[in-house]
C-alpha cells in the first residue's frame, strides 16, 4: 500500500519536483490530463498549466509521477490566484507507491490479433486510480453515455470509462491527442480484472474485429501477465485509430486480484 512522506522526504521530492519538472498526470472523476515533463510551472509549491486552465472538472483532484522509477501521488483541489489563474497547490500529504518500476513505463501492453501485433506502451498512472469511486460524468448526456457503454459494450456501472472514452475521442477532436505515449503506438488507457481499454494505430482493415479472441500480455512494474481476450466493442478516434474494450476470458486468479487491487486501491473478493 502506499505511504506517506515524512517532512525530510517531502521536502526532498519537492525540491526536485522544482528542478525536474517530472510528467504529470492529473485525475479528477472520470477526467484526465497530462502535463508533459518541463511543461509546466512550479512556485511557491503551486503548480500552473501552461494552457492556463486545467481541462479537468472541480473535485477532488489526484496528481501522479515518477520519482527514480517510484510512483508518486497526492490529492489536491484546483484553487485560483489573485489574478485569476488556476493551479494545484502541493499539499502536505505526499504519497510513494510500495512498487518499483524498472523503467518509466507504467504498463505496456501487447496484444496479438489475427491481422497484426500491436504494442501499446504508456505512462498512464493506473495505480490508485480509484475511477469508479467517482462515476461523475461531468457535461457529457446520459444518452452519449448509453451510446458509448452500449457500442462498447461496457460492463454495467462503468459509465466512469464511457466519460474516459468521450474525453479521449475529444482530445483528438480538438487537436490535442494525450501526450503520455507516443502517439505512432496507440494508447493505454485503463484495466482492471475485467478488461482492457486500449487504442491501437494501425492500417485501415488491420484491426481485430468484434469478437475476436485476442492473446493479451500487460507487464507492469513488477508482474508479467498473460491472457485472453475476447473484443467486445470499438470506436474510431480517426481512419487508423481505434480504441478496443477487450474483456479477459481466461487469466490467472492471482493476476485477476493483482489488477483489481492495482486499480482501485481495495481488496479483490
Amino acid at each position: 500500500m502506499p505511504s506517506l512522506l515524512n517532512r525530510i522526504e517531502r521536502e526532498y521530492i519537492v525540491e526536485n519536483m522544482r528542478d525536474t519538472l517530472p510528467a504529470l498526470s492529473v485525475k479528477t472523476g472520470a477526467d484526465l490530463y497530462f502535463l508533459p515533463e518541463k511543461k509546466y510551472t512550479l512556485r511557491d509549491e503551486k503548480i500552473y498549466s501552461p494552457e492556463k486552465d486545467f481541462p479537468v472538472s472541480e473535485g477532488r483532484t489526484r496528481v501522479f509521477f515518477m520519482h527514480k522509477f517510484r510512483g508518486m501521488f497526492f490529492d489536491s483541489d484546483i484553487q485560483t490566484d489573485a489574478s485569476g489563474t488556476p493551479f494545484l497547490p502541493l499539499p502536505d500529504a505526499i504519497y510513494m507507491e510500495d512498487i518499483v518500476s524498472e523503467n518509466t513505463v507504467a504498463i505496456k501492453a501487447e496484444i496479438s490479433g489475427s491481422k497484426k501485433k500491436y504494442l501499446v506502451k504508456s505512462p498512464l498512472p493506473p495505480l490508485f486510480e480509484l475511477a469508479a469511486e467517482n462515476p461523475e460524468t461531468g457535461g457529457i448526456t446520459d444518452t452519449r453515455i448509453q451510446t458509448i457503454i452500449a457500442e462498447m459494450d461496457l460492463p454495467e456501472g462503468f459509465s466512469h470509462l464511457a466519460k474516459q472514452i468521450d474525453t479521449y475521442l475529444a482530445q483528438f477532436k480538438n487537436e490535442t491527442p494525450p501526450v503520455f505515449s507516443d502517439i505512432n503506438t496507440g494508447h493505454f488507457l485503463f484495466a482492471d480484472n475485467l478488461g482492457i481499454l486500449v487504442s491501437l494505430r494501425g492500417n485501415t482493415g488491420g484491426f481485430p474485429e468484434c469478437e475476436e479472441d485476442v492473446p493479451v500480455s500487460i507487464l507492469t512494474e513488477n508482474r508479467s501477465i498473460k491472457a485472453e481476450g475476447r473484443v467486445r466493442g470499438f470506436m474510431p478516434v480517426d481512419a487508423n485509430l481505434y480504441v478496443f474494450w477487450i474483456a479477459f476470458t481466461e487469466m490467472q486468479e492471482e493476476d485477476k486480484r493483482y489488477l483489481f487491487e492495482r486499480q482501485y486501491g481495495e481488496i479483490f473478493r
